[in-house]
């Protein structure tokens, strides 16, 4: 079957599959089923709020199974399932309750995913960087894929993406079970010495830690929102643009590839006043540049601002989190400094690109300025990892 790294690669690849695909595209397949354009928007927000409403009770109950790779097995299964539902639905109601489903089910995969990694980099046998990027590579082949295969036309991206999630569960089958590591008893009452949620945010420094990666991932938000239309707005063409999506995905590629060697040499709270600072850099070049070559320099930088304060949280998660908690913790952080925090700032850069279209990146220049200053305090807290 392989070793631990090569059967969690694929299954990283396998997760990120469908995100690759639905991110830049589902919004075509929902216009071809005659939803209006107003409408797409309001059933993506939905599938966001839902996954960030889902993601904590799930990840949390994953914790209180012996078998998490068989727990992850079955809500890929039922996903898949719910995937097929898609093919006969019409009309905006019936779309939106299977969005609600889908997204319920498929929330938690990515943080129960690296929680089972982060359980085996604690033994020393998987390299997560390197595990995580096939993740990266994924979800760019899928994005590459869709626009130049499939060339973006509604039915290929339905089946497509049915496929890929029934890739997830067979990634399951072959996917290792995280060694059991008993660190002590859970708080007293918790089932099989699972901590809860209060347990969890109740570790020296975590609260630091989301702090300063919700400023600095969810500065994202005006990227994700306005990125295309602001790169339009200064003329670039849309190959162009394309090009500066696929350019960040790379950078963060090579940065997971570098990754423990980072780690090796710098303390973790360094590594994030780094990411802060980048992100200054990026968000007030991007309100500004025009051409190509200055676009795809500032993309490059979504190594650190992303990629870099994702492998820095992971580290210290898995440095400071006791291994029963695992799956909590990395739900609790994706979904605070991931899912809520990109979820605030994207109503943030509307109302501030009402009043001009360079201010969304102004904004997320001061988050991350934020962020910079965020790290003093994560030091107080949590020392001086």
């Amino acid at each position: 079957m392989g070793s631990p790294s090569f059967r969690l690669g694929l299954l990283f690849a396998a997760v990120f599959l469908a995100p690759g695909l639905r991110l830049p595209f589902w919004p075509l397949w929902l216009r071809a089923r005659g939803i209006e354009p107003e409408m797409v928007a309001v059933v993506l927000a939905v599938g966001t709020w839902v996954r960030v409403l889902v993601t904590p009770f799930v990840v949390a109950l994953a914790d209180r199974m012996p078998r998490r790779v068989r727990f992850q097995l079955g809500i890929a299964l039922a996903m898949a399932t719910a995937s097929l539902l898609y093919l006969p639905v019409e009309g905006v109601l019936a779309i939106l309750a299977i969005e609600v489903l889908w997204n319920a089910l498929s929330a938690p995969l990515v943080p129960l995913t690296d929680a089972i990694a982060v359980l085996w980099a604690r033994r020393g046998t998987v390299d997560y960087g390197r595990t995580r990027l096939y993740g990266s590579l994924a979800f760019l082949g899928m994005n590459v894929f869709a626009a130049v295969i499939c060339g973006g036309e509604a039915g290929w991206l339905l089946a497509v993406m049915i496929a890929s999630c029934w890739a997830v569960a067979a990634a399951l089958v072959g996917a290792p079970e995280p060694p059991v590591e008993p660190d002590g008893p859970g708080p007293a009452g918790s089932a099989r010495g699972t901590a809860s949620w209060r347990e969890v945010l109740s570790q020296p420094g975590f609260l630091a830690l989301l702090a300063v990666c919700a400023l600095i991932q969810g500065s994202h938000g005006a990227l994700y929102g306005y990125g295309t239309l602001h790169w339009r707005a200064a003329g670039l063409s849309d190959p162009w643009i394309g090009c500066a999506w696929a350019t960040g995905v790379v950078a963060e590629v090579f940065l997971f590839r570098s990754a423990t060697r980072i780690l090796r040499r710098f303390p973790r709270r360094a590594l994030l006043g780094i990411a802060g600072l980048a992100g200054v850099v990026r968000w007030v070049g991007t309100a500004y540049a025009a051409h190509p070559a200055l676009v795809f320099g500032l993309q490059t930088l979504h190594a650190l601002t992303y990629a870099l304060t994702h492998v820095a949280a992971i580290a210290w998660l898995q440095e400071r989190m006791p291994a029963r908690i695992a799956s909590t913790a990395q739900g609790l952080y994706a979904t605070l400094a991931f899912g809520v925090s990109t979820g605030l700032t994207l109503l943030l850069s509307g109302g501030l690109h009402a009043l001009a279209p360079e201010l969304p990146f102004l904004g997320m220049a001061v988050l991350c300025g934020l962020a910079m200053a965020a790290t003093l305090l994560f030091r107080r807290v949590a020392g001086p990892a």
